[in-house]
């Protein structure tokens, strides 16, 4: 398939391309799981990872397409374990677990069941589990090329137990295994931050700004399922670290921004409604794919980080 390798790389522009291909499988073979599947799981990808503004409507997609494509799976570890993750980013934990249970059942040594299923665990608060997923998924494949998410996956589980220094390692980690991860910055930077280690926190937000300049610690506490503890740390340590709790301007009733504001998150919520809605009755997934893609993705991209970003801002060049 040739939408997987862009798939993988899990930045915007990729998996912008990745999407586009994906439409091209699904037009010829609407009946074939695997295609609905991954792309759900890109959509969800986008929204988890502020690779868009309209973070709401992609994690809708990802859920619808994740309905169709377990409609027509037959038997498909991957598409399984990949259906399952998009209900993960999509924040429907019941289904994710479901699911992943049904591909390990399929396959016991599908990787990406055991490396995805972490995730639920740690979302869970199940710490010891989540690590344990983790490292089967590592000693399974240890050249798979998601295993950074198995890195950061544990970095997660620790910051969720308190292990501050040993989540800061392991993201670092899972940085250098996948440089484009910038966005693993929000959850390294509090660890650091947590950790007494506020030089470290500052590099870290100031390498997430580089290429997230708009990202706020709402936005953060959005993306994810994590834990209400979870997110709470995590805005503690991000904010003595340097991100901006929420937008700068005013909120106060009645103020030209507070309405300009208001009309905004109208403005999306309605866009995201119709554009689902539309999904939710297609001719096929492919015409599903093509209706959200034409309202949102095409005017929604976040752009790669460029080094000359990073260079412009005086931000690190790496995640170390």
């Amino acid at each position: 398939m040739r939408a997987l390798p862009r798939a993988l790389s899990i930045d915007a522009a990729s998996q912008g391309e990745a999407l586009e291909l994906l439409e091209q499988a699904m037009e010829p073979a609407p009946a074939d799981a695997l295609p609905i599947a991954l792309a759900a799981w890109c959509h969800g990808q986008r929204g988890g990872h502020h690779f868009t503004t309209w973070s709401i409507a992609e994690k809708k997609a990802a859920r619808e397409l994740a309905g169709r494509a377990a409609q027509l799976n037959t038997g498909d570890p991957v598409a399984t374990a990949l259906l399952a993750s998009a209900y993960t980013l999509a924040h429907d934990l019941p289904a994710a677990g479901f699911h992943f249970d049904r591909a390990l059942a399929l396959d016991g040594a599908c990787v990406w069941a055991w490396n995805r299923s972490g995730w639920v665990s740690v979302y869970h608060r199940e710490t010891a589990d989540a690590i344990d997923r983790f490292q089967i998924a590592l000693s399974i494949a240890p050249d798979d090329p998601l295993n950074f998410f198995c890195s950061i996956g544990i970095a997660a589980a620790h910051f969720e137990a308190g292990r501050y220094d040993e989540a800061a390692r392991w993201f670092t980690r899972g940085l250098a295994e996948h440089p484009s991860a910038v966005w693993a910055n929000r959850f390294r930077a509090p660890a650091y931050a947590l950790a007494g280690r506020k030089a470290e926190a500052r590099r870290s937000v100031a390498e997430l700004l580089c290429c997230y300049p708009d990202l706020t610690i709402t936005d953060v506490r959005s993306a994810l399922p994590h834990t209400p503890s979870f997110f709470d740390r995590a805005a503690e340590g991000l904010e003595a670290a340097g991100l901006r709790p929420q937008l700068d301007f005013p909120h106060f009733p009645g103020s030209d921004a507070h309405v300009m504001t208001q009309n905004i998150s109208s403005a999306a919520m309605n866009c995201s409604a119709s554009s689902i809605d539309r999904m939710v009755r297609p001719k096929g997934p492919a015409e599903a794919h093509r209706s959200f893609q034409s309202d949102q993705y095409k005017t929604s991209n976040r752009p790669s980080c460029p080094a000359g970003r990073r260079r412009a801002t005086g931000a690190p060049e790496s995640a170390s």
